[in-house]
């Protein structure tokens, strides 16, 4: 992957992370039975989604990598992701260390938009390939 490939990847994931976000913190607060989102918190997920987005160069790699390369940079990659989720949290108080329950329910809602985004990356780039070989038979058939 080329370093043009991975910023418009960065992009992309960026605000499919943000989105689901400001979904997961709407849907979070609705169930703490609170009515409304402060700009303060959506600068929290936003400062997630940045980071989570610039990460991504841990993945990037000029040369084809090999399948362990791969999943070693994508495991490593998790890891950073979560801790920076897990931090951002914390450090805007959004929990406490100290409540298990509460570390429980943002490192489930952090786990849930991480699937979400790679996902939504998956589905998008699946579309992308299918595309493409289909053009590429209809240009090799004729």
């Amino acid at each position: 992957m080329d370093i043009k490939e991975c910023v418009k990847h960065m992009f992309n994931d960026f605000f499919i992370s943000f989105s689901c976000i400001v979904l997961m913190m709407t849907v979070y607060l609705r169930f703490m039975g609170l009515d409304s989102v402060h700009m303060r918190d959506i600068g929290g997920g936003l400062l997630i989604s940045v980071l989570t987005s610039l990460s991504e160069i841990i993945l990037y790699s000029k040369r084809e990598q090999r399948r362990t390369e791969a999943l070693v940079r994508g495991v490593i990659h998790f890891f950073v992701v979560i801790g920076i989720a897990l931090g951002v949290s914390a450090r805007f108080r959004w929990f406490a260390w100290g409540e298990p329950r509460h570390v429980l329910t943002f490192l489930g809602m952090a786990l849930g938009v991480y699937f979400v985004v790679v996902a939504i990356t998956f589905l998008q780039t699946k579309k992308i390939s299918d595309e493409l070989n289909d053009r590429l038979r209809e240009r090799y058939r004729g």
